[in-house]
């Protein structure tokens, strides 16, 4: 008996240590549930940042944690924090490459976007050209790059001196580095084109705000029109069709014609039942005046045979 009084409480304790390990993993569970994805980000991001800014000198990995933590920022709707960032990593960056880089003009549209956000257009202004004009100074370096190389190929096969093996691998080279630089020549002037339309419409909500707002306001009350009409149209569909259940539905009750015409003409009827239970129509003032007029015409015979004999 003592053995398995012993044995319970062994698994009693058990039983507890159980639950009490549950309880923890649920309460970690939901410790990390009230942390969002991009909160758990940048808290990884900031430790990268601390651990990099200890080291001396402007490195490209600066550049990237700063960009990043910029990026997070602004998707949590810290836009001055974003801001910060972003001008520390544009600075960083501009110690580091060469003037006319794509990543200088994506870090220059990137605070651009900041500030329009932060309903700051005509600071954007700036930032948004200083990007047009990277963008297409590195167009016209690789425009004449490619033209060069073209010249310098079409000498290259005039001349007999180099072997034929070097000629081949340096037309190879020369090839795909042409094809590169044309197809970052297209990029690059998409990219323009996209920001000459961002700078128009930086232009115009700073010339004049009222209009976009109106544009806006006016498609938000077009919207609440079309749902009043949807809405509209919904309940009359409906009624008409609950209209069309009543009056033709199987449960609806029937009347009989001659109800109806008593009913227009002003008459009141009654159902009588008579045999079997066949119903039939009896009209009360009709056909009173009807009776009250025939009787006098059945009595009268009588009343004349009366005189007579007297």
């Amino acid at each position: 008996m003592l053995g398995i009084l012993k044995f319970w409480n062994v698994l009693g304790e058990k039983d507890g240590e159980e639950d009490e390990e549950e309880s923890d993993d649920e309460d970690l569970a939901e410790g990390d549930e009230d942390e969002s994805d991009l909160d758990l980000a940048w808290k990884m991001l900031d430790v990268a940042r601390a651990i990099v800014e200890k080291h001396s000198g402007d490195t490209m990995e600066k550049v990237d944690i700063l960009s990043a933590l910029a990026e997070v920022a602004l998707e949590r709707e810290d836009v001055e924090t974003s801001l910060s960032d972003y001008l520390k990593a544009l600075s960083i960056l501009e110690r580091l490459v060469e003037p006319d880089s794509r990543q200088i003009a994506e870090l220059n549209f990137r605070v651009c976007l900041c500030l329009e956000i932060g309903s700051k257009a005509q600071d954007a202004i700036p930032y948004c050209q200083r990007a047009i004009a990277v963008c297409k100074s590195r167009v016209q370096r690789l425009m004449n790059e490619v033209k060069n190389v073209s010249g310098s190929t079409a000498t290259s096969a005039v001349s007999e001196s180099d072997p034929i093996v070097q000629h081949s691998s340096s037309v190879l080279q020369s090839g795909d580095s042409v094809a590169d630089k044309e197809a970052e020549i297209q990029t690059l002037t998409g990219l323009s084109g996209d920001l000459e339309k961002k700078l128009e419409d930086l232009e115009q909500l700073v010339s004049n705000p009222t209009s976009i707002l109106s544009d806006i306001l006016g498609m938000m009350s077009a919207k609440v029109r079309g749902a009043e009409k949807s809405a509209a149209s919904s309940v009359m569909s409906s009624s008409q069709m609950a209209t069309a259940s009543s009056s033709g539905g199987f449960e609806s009750p029937t009347v009989s014609t001659a109800h109806t015409i008593g009913a227009a003409a002003g008459v009141v009827t009654h159902l009588g039942v008579v045999g079997r239970g066949v119903k039939r129509v009896l009209m009360n003032s009709g056909t009173a005046e009807s009776s009250a007029n025939k009787k006098p015409a059945l009595d009268s015979p009588p009343n004349k045979g009366n005189g007579n004999s007297s």
